[in-house]
């Protein structure tokens, strides 16, 4: 059960956030999953999400040299099959009004991710409930390699944090 809900806002790179565009990784028994890489946009805000993670990792953007941290949500959860599925997704009308929403996301667009903390046999953790998109960048294919890979992978950024 989740002690506290927050919010940030932030960038959305690389968001996966449907069924048909969910996540596997070879050999990772826990099924396929939903993601989105998230730069925040008060960095302040990693001070405070800091001492939430314990399997969302700070990461360092190697083309932009920007920290980010990628998010997660399984869509079958093996033990709390109530915790799995696709996140809540909406995004803001211009006349303010909320819609769901369930098409691709672009690299750029903006938004607020909702996350609930809980306490894990591990320490705290923190698991991806909403994304609400207030500025959508179209998706567009990339002619060169995969639509959904990036050009190159993120550095692990944990404990050199400067904070």
């Amino acid at each position: 059960m989740a002690t506290q809900t927050v919010y940030f806002s932030g960038t959305f790179k690389w968001a996966k956030l449907t069924e048909k565009n969910a996540s596997t990784f070879p050999g990772d028994d826990k099924g396929p999953f939903c993601s989105v890489d998230f730069y925040f946009d008060n960095k302040d805000d990693l001070k405070v999400f800091k001492p939430f993670k314990t399997r969302n990792t700070i990461k360092l953007d190697d083309e932009t040299g920007e920290m980010f941290v990628q998010f997660r949500r399984y869509l079958n959860h093996k033990t709390y099959p109530q915790f799995g599925g696709v996140p809540d997704v909406k995004i803001k009308n211009e006349d303010g009004s909320l819609a769901p929403f369930t098409d691709l996301i672009g690299n750029g667009s903006k938004g607020t991710i909702k996350l609930s903390v809980y306490d894990h046999a591990y320490g705290t953790a923190s698991r991806l409930e909403g994304v609400l998109v207030t500025k959508l960048i179209p998706y567009e294919k990339e002619d060169k390699g995969s639509e959904d890979t990036p050009k190159s992978k993120p550095k692990v950024f944990n404990d050199a944090i400067p904070f």
